[in-house]
């Protein structure tokens, strides 16, 4: 799914390779239990665009998130996150 070199912002932080990723991403997914639905996708060569609608037990929610994915080889080496 990532390059060993990807880069993820999220949340004003900069999380490098995929053991930064994973251990990002391990705690913020086990804490809540949600589903996410994708609701719209544009993908161009080298790039997509995904928005995602978020539910499920968390403060706030429902959300829709947009997620900005840079791709090389088909596999995402830099993700934003904007809500």
């Amino acid at each position: 799914m990532f390059t060993g070199d990807a880069v993820v912002h999220d949340a004003g932080r900069t999380h490098i390779g995929i053991d930064a990723i994973a251990s990002w991403m391990d705690p913020v997914a086990s804490a809540f239990p949600f589903i996410r639905a994708v609701r719209r996708a544009n993908v161009q060569p080298g790039s997509a665009i995904v928005g995602v609608q978020v539910s499920g037990d968390f403060p706030g929610g429902p959300i829709e998130l947009h997620h900005h994915f840079s791709l090389t080889d088909r596999r995402i080496c830099a993700r934003t996150l904007c809500t």
